[in-house]
């Protein structure tokens, strides 16, 4: 749609003169494909070629005869149909030779093989092309049709839109737009608050204070989640959201803003239920498999989690001590110091280096994301990648 205002006009869209002014080169003719393909096909048994590229040749026929666009047609022996792509013009020409598999010398097909060839890639091109070009104007005027009901029935009421994320922002309009809604909602309810980012919460936290500090007690706001649920945090998810939300509204007063527990469940069965329970009821024992490392720290720069695998003698005790050690973050800052490289590379996100490498310290990462640096100084600097 954004781009439709930009370019709106359907000259734009599709139009092969406006794409080849000088005429389109790619027209299919009028023939069947099939009809192509078999007569192609035909002159294979006169080629001197190898097994390998015989055999190759026929899988692209057998799949160009029921082949249409939108389907892959690649699907058959790519490296050979890439080749032949790529020789179009000398096909053309009766100039086309190319190497295939471990052959060193140069493969040359007849003049005739090649421009039956040629006939019929150039008709699977242009019947890709005009399909897609026919989809093009179809997308075309399909959002023209919605912009000219939008523009009607959206933009010239004054109703709000949300193209600008201005909510949340910082923009001159953000008051105004703040005060629009919170004069036509009266209730606010948010579901499944465990994947909450603080970004989307921010954008929403303004007219949610206005709820809460409304005295005529007639408007409300009510969420639900259930931090367990929050395995991945998705998006920037904060599962820790949830208890910072309850305990700034609670300063309000005990009337003003409740919380409560759902804690009979009729959604499993007791077995499960018991499993369940069994696992996540005490909450000093999965402590040390959280240690409130949330996405929302991971993109603060706070997360400091170590690779999964570091063989060597040291850099697994630091691992060791880093999953038991109750100050584990700690004492990884202390064994390990973050730094700047001197050279812009594009593929280190951050890195930290050892203030007292040992020499019998020989390590060599596999996990994925990290990997090992020496200088000519032997130091070992321990590299987080963007790979």
């Amino acid at each position: 749609h954004e781009l439709l205002l930009r370019v709106p006009g359907a000259s734009s869209w599709g139009d092969p003169v406006r794409i080849w002014p000088a005429g389109n080169p790619w027209v299919r003719e009028n023939a069947e494909l099939p009809d192509l393909v078999s007569g192609w096909r035909e002159l294979l048994d006169d080629e001197n070629f190898g097994k390998q590229v015989y055999k190759g040749f026929s899988g692209i026929a057998d799949h160009l005869m029921c082949w249409e666009p939108g389907k892959d047609l690649f699907e058959k022996s790519e490296t050979l149909l890439k080749r032949a792509f790529d020789g179009l013009g000398a096909m053309h020409l009766g100039d086309w030779e190319f190497k295939f598999g471990s052959t060193k010398a140069m493969i040359r097909p007849s003049v005739e093989f090649g421009h039956k060839l040629e006939r019929v890639l150039r008709y699977c091109i242009a019947w890709e092309l005009e399909i897609r070009l026919a989809r093009t104007r179809g997308i075309h005027g399909l959002l023209d049709a919605f912009e000219n009901q939008y523009d009607s029935r959206v933009r010239r009421t004054g109703r709000l839109t949300g193209s600008r994320g201005l909510l949340g922002g910082s923009g001159p309009d953000r008051l105004d737009l703040e005060y629009r809604i919170d004069g036509a909602f009266d209730h606010w309810l948010l579901d499944e608050f465990q994947d909450t980012s603080t970004v989307q919460w921010r954008a929403v936290a303004n007219l949610i204070d206005e709820v809460i500090q409304d005295a005529s007690g007639v408007r409300s706001f009510f969420c639900v989640g259930d931090q367990k649920q929050s395995v991945y945090q998705w998006r920037g998810g904060d599962p820790q959201l949830f208890d910072r939300v309850e305990a700034f509204y609670s300063q309000a007063g005990a009337e003003e803003f409740v919380s409560d527990k759902l804690n009979e469940s009729w959604r499993s069965c007791p077995a499960v239920l018991k499993m369940v329970n069994r696992v996540f009821g005490e909450d000093a024992k999965l402590a040390p498999f959280d240690e409130n490392r949330t996405a929302a720290g991971m993109v603060s720069g706070a997360n400091t989690n170590p690779p999964k695998t570091v063989p060597g003698t040291r850099a697994t005790r630091c691992i060791s001590k880093w999953r038991t050690r109750k100050n584990a973050g700690l004492w990884w800052r202390n064994c390990w110091k973050k730094f700047s490289l001197s050279r812009t590379d594009s593929s280190v996100r951050s890195s930290c280096r050892a203030t007292r490498p040992s020499a019998n310290w020989s390590i060599t990462f596999a996990a994925p994301g990290w990997a090992c640096r020496s200088s000519a100084s032997r130091q070992r600097t321990l590299v987080r990648t963007t790979r």
